[in-house]
């Protein structure tokens, strides 16, 4: 088993409960969250979101979301792992944008990976028009490995995206 409790300065990652599913809703159904997320619908219902964060439940294997909460319990973010190859997402409530909660989350939730799992890499995607997203993937050195493109289910048609990969050394290294 491995278990999933990751403490950073200002964040804790846990795995999801049921009652926290208002929460993710109240994130996850804002346009500007559910068009940088391949599985998030817009508009998203709160049935939806409670049963994104239920086929989503950490298991002690890859394929999971987490939450992304302050000390004080408030969920500010989401994390997650699995496919082939092993790809993380993450996304954050829009109104603590800037605050660099994304990296803190990511570079804490990779230590963990890295640690818990077998992994070579780690991939990511950021669309294009999400700068900010690229922009916490280099300050955690993962490099650039090439355009593609990609269905969001917020979106009308498929949306450029940059391919990211970080390799077990070069995370070690940082």
């Amino acid at each position: 088993a491995n278990p999933l409790a990751i403490a950073t300065e200002r964040l804790l990652i846990r795995p999801y409960r049921d009652s926290d599913a208002v929460a993710f809703h109240a994130i996850a159904s804002h346009v500007e969250v559910a068009r940088m997320m391949i599985s998030v619908p817009h508009p998203l219902n709160a049935k939806q979101a409670a049963d994104w964060i239920a086929a989503r439940h950490y298991q002690g294997r890859l394929g999971f979301c987490a939450g992304v909460f302050l000390h004080d319990g408030t969920l500010v973010g989401n994390v997650g792992i699995g496919g082939e190859p092993t790809t993380i997402m993450y996304f954050v409530d829009p109104a603590r944008c800037g605050q660099g909660l994304a990296t803190e989350a990511l570079r804490g939730f990779l230590a963990w990976a890295f640690a818990h799992f077998d992994l070579p890499a780690a991939e990511a995607g950021a669309l294009a028009d999400n700068p900010a997203s690229a922009r916490v993937l280099q300050k955690l050195r993962f490099e650039f490995v090439r355009h593609d493109t990609c269905q969001s289910l917020a979106r009308l048609e498929p949306a450029p995206e940059l391919l990211y990969r970080l390799s077990r050394q070069r995370f070690g290294a940082g």
